[in-house]
């Protein structure tokens, strides 16, 4: 770090990070969805292609909310909902990832199972079917459709465990910058600080004196570190349209290739 660099230079690159995130959410748009069931199923390609227009849509819902919760200081909500992006952003970068190396086979229904597994992960489905595979309730006791009562027994809920997607995101990130650490995963980690209850979000935030931290540029006061890493979380939706448009792509080639139009 250059000699020049202090508290100023800080605060005036966090400045330009988060206009060059407001820059890339003003070229953004929601994309329509669509439900598929039964009578329509759709193919893995017109699933996979929906995935990724909500994942676009989420990152859009969350930047629009935490910018202004950061720009009012609004502390716990608006790290919450940063880290939500990086949780968000990152799961479109594991499904284009886990996708694309299913699709390296001829196999549709491997790679069919793999796209539910993004599509429909559900983590609270799964510990339902726990549950109920361990007697702790019978199907009886609530009303299940016949295709959810069909899906419940043969076990079909899945989960994708965010924290895989995250660690993939940020291998991804020390690959490409050949740096020993993740800044992103740096980024996760205080940001998790401020959404529990911790010396951070409790002590530092709420007691005056203890706001202010003597680091190598300076002292940096608790407020002006807490949005850094809001601003640094909620820089993501700028690299989302490229990774939204990877798996449209992928998705019209899957759909070509299974329906063959």
């Amino acid at each position: 770090m250059s000699e020049e660099y202090g508290v100023a230079e800080f605060l005036a690159e966090t400045e330009t990070i988060h206009l060059a995130s407001l820059r890339a959410r003003a070229g953004m748009a929601k994309r329509l969805g669509r439900a598929y069931g039964r009578a329509a199923p759709g193919s893995a390609g017109q699933l996979f292609a929906n995935f990724g227009r909500t994942v676009n849509n989420r990152v859009i819902d969350l930047f629009d909310d935490a910018v202004l919760l950061v720009d009012a200081d609004r502390a716990a909500s608006a790290c919450i909902l940063a880290r939500c992006l990086m949780e968000t952003h990152a799961v479109g970068m594991y499904a284009l990832n886990e996708v694309t190396k299913a699709a390296e086979g001829d196999d549709f229904d491997r790679i069919g199972k793999k796209v539910l597994a993004f599509v429909n992960s559900s983590r609270i489905k799964v510990d339902e079917q726990k549950s109920l595979k361990g007697g702790e309730y019978s199907l009886n006791d609530y009303y299940f459709t016949d295709e959810a009562r069909e899906r419940m027994l043969a076990e079909a809920a899945q989960g994708v465990h965010v924290l895989n997607a995250m660690r993939y995101m940020f291998e991804v990130e020390i690959n490409l910058t050949g740096h020993q650490e993740s800044g992103n995963e740096l980024t996760y980690r205080g940001l998790s600080e401020w959404v529990h209850p911790s010396q951070t979000s409790l002590l530092h935030h709420y007691v005056e004196d203890a706001q202010g931290v003597e680091t190598s540029i300076g002292k940096v006061c608790m407020k002006d570190s807490r949005r850094r890493l809001c601003v640094s979380a909620l820089a993501l939706i700028q690299n989302t349209p490229s990774v939204c448009s990877a798996i449209e792509e992928v998705s019209d080639i899957l759909h070509r290739r299974q329906t063959g139009r």
